[in-house]
């Protein structure tokens, strides 16, 4: 499940509590919680992963893997928009029933195709550059002194 479906399940599912109570007993504004549950948010840090699993008597690790992990140190480093497409990136491989060799495959050939894209996206910016140089005019006003 995803982080935030796991907030949910505990909190309503097998606590019975409310957002205010969450929000209370964990000190993370009932907003904030909010927008973790319906996947609009994402935590700012473990520490707040750790208040809401204290708040809700269960192990950080019971709501938060390795994987929310990863996604929450890349929106730190490069962003929201790469945090999320991270995480459907991330929630589409985990919903598949792979075994272990297929993953292994799936994630060389993922590496492989961003790396293809990178590649392909410098070419493309350096061939565009090429194309701008040899169409702009020559500098100044053409006389010579």
């Amino acid at each position: 499940m995803a982080f935030s479906a796991e907030i949910l399940y505990y909190r309503f599912i097998v606590r019975g509590m409310t957002l205010d109570e969450l929000s209370k007993r964990s000190g993370v504004a009932k907003s904030k919680i909010q927008k973790m549950e319906v996947d609009r948010a994402f935590p700012a840090n473990i520490s707040e992963v750790e208040k809401i699993a204290k708040a809700l008597d269960v192990k950080a690790g019971d709501i938060f893997d390795d994987a929310d992990l990863l996604i929450m140190k890349a929106g730190k480093k490069h962003g929201l928009k790469i945090q999320q497409l991270l995480r459907r990136s991330i929630d589409r491989v985990a919903d598949e029933v792979l075994n272990i060799d297929d993953k292994d495959k799936f994630l060389k050939a993922y590496s492989e195709a961003i790396l293809f894209c990178v590649d392909e996206s410098k070419r493309r910016q350096k061939a565009s550059r090429l194309l701008n140089a040899q169409t702009e005019p020559p500098q100044g006003n053409g006389f010579s002194h």
